[in-house]
């Protein structure tokens, strides 16, 4: 319990690797609780989980062993699924589209950061294969747009 919790202060900041939970946000949940996280904290560190520092201000660090065994990624056809049911949800035809901060607003807010690389990724690949178009301005992505090809595979026309 104690260190899923303290797992889940890093999953709820979605922290990558060396990023830190201060040490005073897991006193507060603990002490409120009366229960000694202590040990499990030793723990975690003895096992390569996180990594503590002192400084202006003491914390775990995660480190890479404890980044792979915080986040799992869901399977890449439902992160793709994801994409297309977006262009579902806003009727898209070919050549329509939506604003890329709507991905990143209704699609990308729910991933944690191992599946937002990999959905990048998959998104690359769909740009790649013709299925969608990432339109750019002042080299920010933009726009997203279905292809016809990717209109097949949205609608399930394949």
């Amino acid at each position: 319990m104690i260190k899923e919790t303290i797992f889940d202060l890093f999953r709820r900041s979605k922290c990558k690797v060396g990023h830190m939970v201060p040490m005073r946000n897991i006193n507060n949940i603990f002490m409120r609780q009366q229960i000694d996280y202590r040990p499990t904290v030793e723990q975690l560190i003895q096992e390569g989980y996180v990594e503590y520092k002192e400084g202006s201000l003491p914390g775990l660090f995660l480190t890479e062993k404890g980044y792979d065994e915080i986040y799992t990624c869901r399977p890449d056809q439902e992160l793709i699924d994801m994409l297309f049911a977006q262009f579902r949800k806003t009727y898209c035809k070919v050549g329509q589209g939506f604003m890329f901060r709507v991905l990143q607003n209704t699609v990308m807010n729910t991933l944690n950061p191992k599946e937002e690389i990999r959905f990048i990724d998959l998104c690359n690949q769909m740009i790649s294969e013709g299925n969608i178009i990432v339109e750019f301005e002042n080299g920010r992505p933009q726009f997203v747009k279905l292809t016809d090809k990717g209109y097949q595979l949205a609608y399930g026309r394949q």
